[in-house]
């Protein structure tokens, strides 16, 4: 059963050497599932939808991804403010292909 400490990047941020802040932070990588997207802090500019929309040829989405990478972040650096991510999801087809489409 996986912990999912309530934290604006979904991870614990003081329980690792050297301890760290999340400005500190550049890239995070989500895995095993799609529960970060309802993180506080995962759409910090706001207004972008990273839900699954089935299309023709692609109805369903995989819903079992443990061990499959699922989202990150990327920090922009030289950015005014600093708190600009650039983010992405990655949705897999029903035999856990990538979905080209929902990246």
């Amino acid at each position: 059963m996986k912990v999912r400490p309530i934290s604006v990047v979904g991870y614990t941020l003081t329980n690792t050497y050297p301890s760290c802040a999340e400005t500190d932070l550049l890239n995070i990588k989500y895995f095993d599932d799609y529960g970060f997207i309802g993180y506080s802090g995962w759409d910090a500019e706001a207004g972008h939808s990273y839900t699954f929309i089935p299309e023709q040829g692609n109805a369903a989405t995989a819903t079992s991804v443990t061990g499959l990478p699922t989202g990150s972040k990327s920090r922009v650096i030289g950015q005014t403010p600093s708190s600009t991510w650039l983010n992405a999801v990655q949705y897999y087809d029903i035999y856990y292909r990538p979905d080209p489409n929902h990246r």
